[in-house]
């Protein structure tokens, strides 16, 4: 008997070691998948409405992140979608206005249909977006929620073109232009310099005092004008 006890207590005790070996694995390979393999942002859609179901989403990380919903038309009666608005932080790009028209999106009942959009940095991690459609009866609003944190760094700043400064306002200054570097090179392709607003550039033309700032301002369209008690005329060139 006591024999037979001593092996049973050493099966255990082989049993219990190997058990808290396999938690140990497992724990390990739980970690290193983590580490290794971060969860994606849990960027997640829903529908308010009860005659609107979602077939599918699609959320594509990048700068700026998007996304692409299928909606099935539940109503069981045929709609004429109207427009698509977007709250804080959404851009809505399809269907576009000049893709609904006046008449609308004929989607039959039991049909899908999808909305595509972008996300920018105002986006608050919670926020949604509207349909509107006509049926039986015009101007009916369907809601839509979305909802979750947005992947890090999704609206960094693009790096800078190669033999481009790393700030183009280092570039030289030209003529009522904001200063601007294209091709891997300064340019003139920059914006204007609003109308009325000053810029350097014109302080070394006839008729500008360089230095005094009111003397000289921009005319919106690249080119300077003298101005005298708040009076500006075309610098003549």
């Amino acid at each position: 008997m006591a024999h037979s006890r001593n092996r049973a207590q050493s099966s255990l005790e082989f049993l219990m070691t190997y058990a808290w070996a396999m938690v140990i694995i497992v724990s390990v390979f739980a970690v290193l998948f983590f580490v290794l393999s971060p969860p994606s942002p849990n960027v997640a859609f829903h529908s308010e409405s009860r005659k609107f179901l979602l077939g599918g989403s699609e959320f594509s990380p990048g700068s700026p992140p998007s996304f692409k919903v299928k909606i099935l038309n539940g109503t069981g009666r045929q709609i004429f979608l109207k427009g698509v608005s977007a709250g804080s932080g959404i851009t809505i790009t399809a269907p576009t206005e000049a893709e609904i028209g006046t008449s609308g999106i004929t989607v039959q009942s039991g049909a899908f249909f999808e909305v595509r959009g972008e996300f920018d940095s105002s986006y608050p991690n919670r926020a949604g977006f509207e349909i509107s459609y006509d049926s039986d009866y015009p101007n009916q609003k369907a809601d839509f929620g979305v909802s979750g944190a947005l992947p890090e760094g999704s609206f960094a700043s693009p790096p800078p073109q190669a033999g481009c400064p790393a700030d183009p306002s280092s570039c030289p200054d030209l003529m009522c232009r904001e200063p601007s570097c294209d091709s891997a090179s300064c340019s003139q392709t920059g914006a204007f310099v609003d109308f009325g607003q000053i810029d350097e550039a014109c302080h070394d033309q006839t008729g500008c005092a360089a230095g005094t700032f009111d003397s000289c301002a921009c005319d919106g369209a690249g080119a300077c004008m003298v101005c005298v008690w708040r009076m500006c005329g075309f610098l003549p060139m």
